[in-house]
């Protein structure tokens, strides 16, 4: 090789590595290729890291004593918790439920359907449970206090309440008339 060639080569050699390797690292835009982030992002991206690791301390104090604070909690307390807003529902259990409390109001239900809801949310599923009963209405509305008091929140969805059809006027006492046919629909909350 000539020490003419060789002098151009070395003149050449550090253009090139400046244009292909320097530039593209520090502006994050080149020739031949392109870094995922410049100098600058990766700097600011340290930083970033850095500042999220200087907390930590901080972050796991507050989770001690977030701790310490739940142990300090009643476990009849996160029982009735658990119980208002489970993490996964039994429907077997849900139903025996709903049948018990109808049944201590002496008041049989028809129909009883539990499905589970195909709209849920980021925190929770919700299961809608349909069930009709023929009744007075001072049974009915204590029906409907007894799943007020209970511990699992059962939000009334909607609500039908009409005359029974089938009542022959002629043939049935004033009280017969009274019982009425009832379809409710209530909600029940599952934590994800």
């Amino acid at each position: 090789m000539s020490p003419k060639l060789l002098n151009i080569l070395l003149v050449i050699a550090p253009v090139v590595l400046y244009m292909v390797l320097i530039k593209p690292l520090v502006t994050g835009t080149g020739t031949l290729w392109v870094p995922e982030m410049s100098i600058k992002d990766l700097q600011r991206v340290n930083a970033e890291y850095s500042a999220a690791l200087s907390n930590t301390t901080l972050i796991e104090n507050g989770i001690e004593s977030i701790h310490k604070d739940y142990l300090k909690i009643d476990a009849n307390i996160l029982n009735k918790n658990a119980q208002m807003f489970p993490d996964q529902i039994d429907e077997a259990r849900m139903r025996n439920e709903i049948v018990t409390i109808a049944t201590k109001q002496g008041i049989a239900i028809d129909a009883l359907d539990v499905v589970k809801d195909k709209r849920g949310t980021k925190t929770a599923d919700f299961y809608t449970i349909t069930f009709n009963i023929r009744s007075r209405y001072p049974a009915f509305k204590k029906l409907l206090e007894e799943y007020e008091k209970s511990t699992r929140f059962y939000h009334i969805e909607s609500l039908s309440i009409s005359r029974q059809k089938d009542v022959d006027e002629a043939t049935t006492s004033l009280s017969d008339k009274d019982i009425l046919s009832i379809q409710i629909k209530f909600r029940v909350h599952q934590a994800r």
